[in-house]
């Protein structure tokens, strides 16, 4: 299998992950492991440039689904958030 077949394949093995899961991978479980390292490793060569690109239009859609799946600080209230959003306004 070429290099670009396993890139390929991670990916859609991630992006499917995320679709049908509605989460990000985790790191603290170890079947999810691989694809956290696959995702930080391809963030890092996107952040200096060294992504071809071709993969780098891929990752940013990977990426901009992953953003709705951030975690959420469970200590914030919905009326902390309101109070940030009105003062930055």
């Amino acid at each position: 299998m070429k290099q670009k077949d396993r890139w390929e394949k991670q990916y859609r093995d991630v992006m499917v992950f995320v679709l049908t899961n509605h989460r990000r991978p985790s790191k603290y479980k170890e079947k999810e492991m691989k694809m956290v390292n696959w995702i930080k490793y391809n963030h890092k060569l996107q952040l200096r440039d060294n992504l071809k690109s071709e993969r780098r239009e891929k990752f940013e859609k990977l990426m901009a689904i992953l953003a709705d799946y951030r975690r959420v600080n469970q200590y914030t209230t919905f009326e902390d958030e309101d109070a940030n959003e009105s003062s930055e306004a």
